[in-house]
């Protein structure tokens, strides 16, 4: 897997959303605070990541080593729903490719790459303790998965669906609500309040509070637009084939089986969180890559009409996601030939950066122009959606928003206007496909 990661240490400052990142941290290594001095409406892990990374090729790399990991977790996860050493690694390789290749944004450092870790790991030590439940009981240990998938959640907010899919099927599928379920939820909750405490003391409690967890509601509507009664909004639509599906696995659970009812609930609410927006982007769905490997290997195991039944309607609904939200995918086989053919020389670095979109040369032109012109502490503002400026440069922007959608979105122009007049940027950028 690591092979297929390759090409990516190498690329250039081109993801608009990673750079973003990256910029959030060089901030935040300026003593600037989140969500008050700089904005985003994301959790916070996400930034601090990518001010440890300093870079592209960090940022990649801890990806790499990361994912790494998580094909290790995922390989014990699959252990403990499966018999057999060749579904496993089965299962274990399909998590690997899928969560890697360009096709699902597997090598772009997002939020949902990172998030999917500490999930696996929160759920491998809540079954793993369930299993060995008795005097090798340890009661912390439900206080840590709780926590990891508390991670997982300050990385991307729809990892919650994971962990609702784990605790409900523990409730009322296996019919057991006890201190573990409380303890699971006392860890999950820890370390959202702990980061709360954090930001309030830093000033900024109620900003981050807004930002990173109320917009992201909005957030979450805005897609579909409009006015409508909650009846014919797609959120409630979706929740609706979601509570059919976990009905039916209910209803047939004896014949299913506990496990085969658990990863068929997994793979269910996974692909609720991915599709929780409606929007079509590719690396949402990295969330139900996990279940379906798994799903996969259990499958070519499984010998259960019912369980059949069950998976056949869960692809039936993921399939139809994929037709109905129009995802976007990226092709794979063009990204490592135009990589092989810049390893060999047969295209230039500027050759090869050209071939991820017209505005990456642009951006490192301006970006070195803006950095040799100005100082370390001198400000300037870019009007348009190229944080790659801001972070080629070295430079932080005027104000708290780092991209026009922001002021746009948060209706934040008077507020910018008045940052511009008085801290007067040395240099201000307008993109050409800025209104």
């Amino acid at each position: 897997m690591s092979i297929l990661r390759i090409p990516s240490l190498l690329e250039p400052n081109r993801f608009a959303d990673v750079v973003f990142y990256l910029t959030m941290g060089m901030a935040i290594k300026r003593g600037l605070v989140l969500y008050k001095d700089i904005h985003d409406n994301k959790p916070p892990m996400i930034y601090y990541t990518a001010a440890l990374a300093g870079g592209v090729m960090g940022f990649r790399l801890i990806l790499m080593i990361w994912n790494l990991i998580n094909v290790v977790i995922v390989y014990r996860l699959s252990s403990w729903f499966m018999n057999k050493k060749w579904t496993v690694i089965l299962a274990t390789a399909l998590f690997g490719i899928f969560s890697t290749i360009p096709l699902l944004e597997g090598n772009i450092a997002n939020g949902e790459i990172f998030m999917i870790l500490p999930a696996a790991i929160g759920t491998l030590i809540f079954l793993k303790s369930i299993k060995d439940k008795g005097k090798s009981e340890k009661w912390w240990s439900y206080l840590v998965a709780g926590m990891m998938f508390a991670v997982g959640f300050l990385y991307k907010i729809p990892v919650v669906f994971d962990l609702i899919a784990l605790l409900a099927w523990f409730v009322f599928y296996e019919r057991i609500f006890d201190k573990r379920v409380w303890l699971v939820g006392i860890g999950f909750l820890l370390p959202i309040v702990l980061s709360l405490a954090y930001y309030y003391f830093q000033g900024a409690g109620g900003v981050y509070f807004k930002a990173a967890l109320g917009q992201n509601v909005g957030y979450v509507s805005s897609w579909e637009g409009g006015k409508k009664p909650f009846y014919e909004g797609g959120m409630f639509q979706r929740a609706a084939v979601l509570g059919t599906i976990s009905l039916l696995i209910f209803v047939l659970r004896r014949k299913i089986g506990s496990k085969r009812s658990l990863v068929l609930l997994w793979t269910a609410f996974a692909i609720f969180g991915a599709s929780l927006s409606g929007r079509p982007y590719p690396h949402y769905l990295i969330q139900v890559v996990t279940p379906l490997a798994i799903l996969a290997g259990v499958l070519l195991e499984s010998k259960s009409p019912s369980f059949y039944l069950g998976y056949l309607l869960v692809i039936l609904v993921f399939g139809g996601s994929l037709f109905w939200y129009k995802y976007w995918y990226y092709k794979s086989l063009p990204y490592y030939h135009d990589f092989i053919g810049y390893a060999v020389g047969e295209n230039s670095r500027d050759g090869y950066w050209k071939s991820f979109g017209d505005g990456v040369m642009q951006n490192y032109k301006v970006g070195k122009f803006i950095k040799m012109v100005t100082k370390e502490n001198d400000l300037v503002y870019v009007w348009g959606t190229e944080p790659a400026i801001y972070f080629v440069a070295d430079r932080l922007p005027v104000g708290k928003y780092t991209v026009s959608y922001h002021t746009l979105d948060f209706n934040a122009r008077d507020e910018t206007m008045v940052k511009m007049r008085e801290e007067m940027p040395k240099i201000i950028v307008m993109m050409d496909n800025e209104g």
